[in-house]
């Protein structure tokens, strides 16, 4: 009886260990933005936002979705979403590319406010979202001045 609650005890504490070290490690992949690409035509654009995943770690990671949405100057204008299943060695790095979806009166109301005020002299994109690695959900905001 004391033999299998030893046996038991041990499995318990090496799941425990391996569950825990494991979400730890997931909370280091890091995510950036990358590039912005275009495409399409104009009454059917396509925009392409390419993501940059560090790992710093020994460990590999599945990125098994990734989700969030776009704002430029605060305002929103689109959604982005993969559920391509990436695998992320360790102490490596990758790149995922993601559709930017826009959302029809916000990109107008955007495009109107650009036109009204002669241009943009500054424009701030942010990314904010989430990604799920193996199955830890990690939240990501990226800001960058065009």
């Amino acid at each position: 009886m004391r033999k299998n609650v030893l046996i038991f005890g041990g499995i318990a504490a090496v799941v425990a260990f391996y569950l825990f070290t494991k979400a730890n490690a997931g909370k280091k992949v890091a995510i950036s933005f990358q590039s912005l690409k275009f495409g399409g035509n104009l009454l059917s654009p396509k925009i392409i936002i390419s993501l940059l995943l560090q790992n710093p770690t020994n460990q590999s990671f599945n990125i098994n979705s990734i989700v969030g949405s776009v704002f430029l100057n605060d305002k929103f204008v689109g959604e982005i979403n993969t559920f391509e299943k990436v695998v992320l060695t360790g102490n490596a790095t990758g790149v995922i590319d993601v559709n930017l979806k826009l959302g029809l009166l916000q990109s107008f109301t955007t495009v109107k406010n650009i036109i009204k005020n002669k241009g943009l002299k500054t424009v701030v994109a942010r990314v904010q979202g989430n990604a799920n690695v193996d199955g830890l959900v990690l939240p990501f905001n990226e800001i960058i001045s065009i």
